[in-house]
């Protein structure tokens, strides 16, 4: 399993339902099991993005169609970062010139 970050901003429309939100967290988690992922993490951040997810995909591809789902719905934007653990990334640096 491959590791993401995905960072997501409420919409106007999101944030007129913010009270649903404990219904909806619920419902991305149920979104990543049925996609073949596994949600770690969810938090409601300050900054930047309003909520921050640790999620573990089988590949790109699963974890492309869970944010294209999940910003299809109008509630967030979205933007994912692949992660890479310390031993690969030891394995990335190893192979430099």
């Amino acid at each position: 399993m491959q590791t993401y970050l995905l960072q997501m901003k409420f919409t106007e429309k999101g944030l007129a339902a913010i009270k649903s939100w404990p219904e909806r967290i619920g419902l991305f988690q149920q979104k990543c099991r049925d996609m073949g992922a596994e949600e770690t993490a969810v938090y409601l951040a300050m900054g930047a993005h309003d909520i921050v997810a640790i999620v573990e995909a089988p590949d790109d591809h699963v974890i492309a169609r869970l944010v294209l789902s999940t910003a299809m719905n109008g509630y967030v934007t979205t933007q994912s970062t692949r992660m890479f653990p310390p031993a690969e990334f030891e394995s990335i640096i190893a192979g430099l010139p």
